[in-house]
């Protein structure tokens, strides 16, 4: 059945545009609950399985079109979201059920505000708005928590190692290169990794020079809207796509040309030295990846179509 069709049904209990597949997740069949203990027992309405890219369009135009029915749809076919991004903040000290809302108010407003024309999913856009008013609520309504000295001295040399390896490495480090560069086991890694996530404050300030507090970043109004990120995202995505026909070493001088993984700029007498080849060989490397780029057609028409609704 085509999806136009199941908008006449209540899709809570339209057979094919919600049966069970691979990708289901197995959950009984009752309403969302919460015992004040753990996030394991919320349980979603029945087991559904992820729309298509094509089922997404459909009901997004139908949203446009003021269809209701097809807006919730979008919504339920994607609680999943909710409990999957609040549960990375399931020791923030506000309480579970305060999160839970908050974040299904972010998924209400992800389909509100979703635009399938800039070729990117629901799900990037819905954990984006999902997270943006978990975060918004932990503000709100989190005490303030006290960081053992310990804590904020292990958390800053956690932090400072991942920005070091990051800039050796042109990457994020993984668990095991950090515990390699910190002088510990891999697990005092995990360990550190969850103290930091569950008693940092939002009042502790971060950062190098230790003169921003993560509330700030939070609420600065200059940050990049949940739409703004959305968008970023999708960009990003759709140019990862685009290098792929790139060889391995086009691709590592892009990334190291404009900072694709870290935002730090490299000059091409640097990029040289990095690969061991001269100043020009590295400028013609780069325009040739380039001009694959450009002359990509599908991908380069999507990275641009994008950029044109902005």
């Amino acid at each position: 059945m085509a999806i136009h069709e199941a908008m006449d049904w209540d899709p809570t209990l339209e057979p094919e545009l919600f049966a069970e597949d691979q990708d289901s997740e197995e959950v009984d069949d009752q309403e969302y609950t919460y015992d004040g203990s753990s996030i394991e027992v919320m349980q979603a309405p029945r087991s559904r399985r992820l729309l298509t890219r094509e089922e997404e369009i459909e009901l997004a135009k139908r949203i446009e079109r003021g269809d209701n029915q097809a807006r919730q749809v979008l919504i339920d076919a994607n609680h999943r979201l909710v409990f999957s991004v609040v549960n990375k903040y399931r020791y923030s000290g506000v309480p579970l059920e305060d999160l839970i809302q908050e974040g299904f108010m972010g998924l209400i407003q992800a389909a509100d505000k979703f635009d399938y024309r800039r070729n990117c999913r629901f799900s990037t856009v819905a954990t984006i708005w999902i997270r943006a008013h978990v975060l918004q609520a932990i503000q709100n309504l989190r005490p303030l928590v006290h960081v053992p000295q310990r804590v904020a001295n292990a958390a800053k040399r956690l932090w400072r190692a991942n920005e070091e390896l990051t800039h050796e490495l042109h990457r994020r480090p993984t668990p095991d290169e950090l515990a390699q560069k910190l002088n510990v086991n891999s697990e005092r890694v995990d360990e550190l990794t969850r103290l930091t996530q569950d008693w940092l404050s939002l009042d502790e300030p971060i950062g190098e020079e230790g003169d921003t507090v993560m509330l700030e970043m939070i609420a600065d109004q200059e940050t990049v809207s949940p739409s703004g990120e959305a968008l970023l995202s999708c960009l990003r995505d759709q140019l990862e796509r685009a290098m792929e026909r790139l060889s391995d070493r086009e691709r590592m001088v892009l990334r190291l040309r404009f900072g694709l993984d870290d935002g730090q700029e490299r000059t091409l007498d640097e990029i040289g030295k990095y690969f061991d080849l001269t100043r020009q060989r590295i400028k013609e490397i780069e325009t040739a990846a380039l001009t694959k780029l450009r002359n990509g057609g599908p991908a380069r028409h999507r990275v641009e179509s994008s950029w044109a609704v902005a």
